[in-house]
């Protein structure tokens, strides 16, 4: 059995331990999505949804697309959330025969308990960092998001496998 260490470049242990810092932070990210979801008696899918309420009430169909449900499985989220009374149905104000999804005000405080501590920490741990270094986290975000997003969508074309 040998000892010797691996010969990677100084460039390839970065590479490396990035690749590996964003897979812990990936899996820590999913857990405490469960975690917060649970406090709910909700799913982390269902809780996945509210970052798309947050620029105001949204379509059914535009949820569904977004998260990559179907129509009726984004109705079934949606019927959780507004049992847990974190959402409401509302009349589309654009056209009234239709129904939008918004967030119920009345969960805001609930909300708060759950993802206040964590957010306040993460705003300490920004405030560590240089507007600099911000914009360069900022810039990875941005970058890795718009990977993953275009990822996701070329899986779900692939050819569905019968087996």
């Amino acid at each position: 059995m040998s000892t010797e260490k691996s010969k990677n470049s100084p460039r390839e242990e970065l590479l490396q331990r990035i690749n590996l810092a964003g897979h812990r932070s990936s899996n820590a990210t999913v857990l405490f999505h469960q975690a917060a979801a649970e406090c709910f008696g909700l799913n982390a899918t269902d809780m996945k949804t509210l970052p798309l309420l947050e620029g105001g009430p949204i379509a059914a169909g535009k949820l569904a697309q977004s998260l990559g449900l179907t129509t009726g499985a984004v109705t079934t989220v949606i019927d959780r959330l507004e049992r847990a009374g974190i959402v409401r149905r509302v009349a589309d104000p654009n056209d009234r025969r239709k129904v939008v999804v918004e967030f119920n005000p009345e969960s805001m405080q609930a909300a708060a308990k759950i993802y206040g501590p964590m957010g306040d920490a993460m705003r300490n741990l920004f405030e560590r960092y240089s507007d600099e270094e911000l914009e360069l986290l900022i810039r990875f975000q941005e970058e890795a998001t718009a990977i993953l997003v275009r990822e996701a969508t070329n899986l779900r074309n692939l050819p569905k496998d019968k087996n």
